[in-house]
């Protein structure tokens, strides 16, 4: 055993993973360091605001390419890569047109969403290519393994977006604050990557863009086939139900909720960005064996880290959150403590959940993410109908998540398993 750690210490997998966790770590730190200052200046109901917009961002931004930004990751020829990141651009930028015309109708026809958002509902799509055109970057330095990069532009965007949003707070652009100061960091992230990959890395010399764009999308075509709808379901469950929880219990619940989940995520986004990027990425080149060890040292240390910080959240979360944001957000504590039960096998099995894309099981993964996404969505419109109160809502609401990432963590261990 002593051999084998050792091993897997001095191994360029565990400094790839270091590199992307200390970075990853440092970025999502200042996020949490600010979050009192945040909390004194802009309030629930603010942050209310910011969970419906961050909802329908994180829903969208993701397929916003059909996943074929993903595909750069397995590319095995670097004329292949660029070929997925142009076409990958070329549909983001078609996909912002079309939310433009949505975002028009969607005033015209006074949609409850508008309504929650006022004119926030113009910046969204620009928000969305921006954190589009940003993901193609990351996902063509892992391709090139430049995981030092990748970890710098992600500081560089969370302490810029720390500095615009107290800024911001500060003029008294309080409603529109925390939205303005996420969107102005997309810029410095992107400024540092053109920086060090500008436009003329994409170029294919003598081949045909045309071309080599055609044969990659046929390449890859399981991605927005299979891997669109299950990554939608997935996002739709995770994020639909803040919009419905927003609409039966106003904003300022919806702000609790918000704050409680976005520094429970934090762990779970240093984990999944650092050690899920890396198990991908060598998915494709390791052999099953050396895989399957791989990922299984990675699991058991996951899953004693994850237990302990669950642990102290789940009893004494409401007194951290009380000191760490002010006593006028113990609510949020109290929906840490029950939301806990969810984050803690989210946190252990997120990053396994690449092995669905790198075995070519992402309709498996759309089935499960599917399944969660109606019975959350379920399950929060029926707790809205039958009058319960927040806080039933949200037990249920990491109950059932809890449940089928249980059931999911469980299949993907079997596939470890396999040879």
């Amino acid at each position: 055993m002593a051999t084998l750690w050792r091993r897997f210490v001095d191994s360029k997998n565990l400094r790839n993973i270091g590199i992307l966790g200390v970075g990853t770590l440092v970025a999502q730190a200042i996020p949490v360091l600010i979050s009192p200052v945040l909390s004194r200046i802009y309030t629930p109901e603010d942050f209310g605001v910011w969970g419906v917009y961050g909802a329908c961002l994180g829903v969208l931004y993701p397929i916003a390419c059909g996943r074929y930004d993903v595909a750069i990751v397995k590319a095995k020829y670097q004329f292949e890569a660029k070929g997925l990141a142009i076409l990958s651009l070329a549909i983001s930028l078609a996909f912002t047109l079309l939310l433009l015309g949505v975002a028009g109708i969607s005033i015209l026809t006074g949609w409850q969403t508008t309504a929650s958002m006022g004119w926030l509902v113009w910046l969204l799509p620009f928000h969305i290519l921006l954190s589009t055109v940003i993901q193609i970057y990351i996902n063509f330095a892992n391709f090139q393994e430049r995981y030092t990069k990748i970890a710098v532009a992600g500081v560089l965007r969370n302490f810029s977006q720390a500095g615009f949003r107290i800024g911001l707070g500060a003029l008294g652009v309080l409603r529109s604050g925390l939205m303005l100061g996420a969107l102005s960091s997309l810029f410095v992230q992107l400024g540092y990557y053109l920086w060090y990959f500008p436009l003329r890395a994409f170029q294919l010399g003598r081949q045909s863009i045309m071309r080599v764009v055609r044969l990659v999308a046929s390449a890859h075509y399981r991605f927005p086939l299979y891997d669109v709808p299950g990554t939608l379901a997935s996002l739709l469950g995770t994020n639909i139900p803040i919009v419905i929880f927003a609409a039966y219990y106003g904003k300022e619940p919806t702000g609790y909720f918000t704050m409680s989940t976005n520094l429970l995520y934090m762990p779970i986004s240093v984990i999944g960005a650092s050690v899920g990027q890396v198990l991908y990425r060598n998915s494709s080149t390791m052999g099953a064996a050396e895989l399957r060890r791989f990922a299984l040292r990675i699991f058991w240390t996951l899953l004693v880290v994850g237990g302990l910080f669950h642990a102290m959240i789940f009893f004494f979360g409401q007194r951290i959150f009380s000191v760490f944001l002010g006593a006028g957000w113990a609510v949020s504590g109290e929906y840490a403590k029950v939301l806990s039960i969810w984050t803690c096998p989210l946190l252990v099995f997120t990053p396994f959940s690449v092995l669905f894309l790198s075995r070519n099981k992402q309709l498996v993964g759309g089935v499960f993410n599917a399944v969660q996404t109606v019975l959350r969505i379920a399950a929060m419109v029926l707790c809205g109908e039958l009058l319960l109160g927040a806080s039933a809502a949200v037990l249920v609401f990491a109950l059932i998540g809890a449940g089928v990432w249980v059931v999911e963590g469980g299949y993907l261990l079997k596939m470890m398993r396999k040879r």
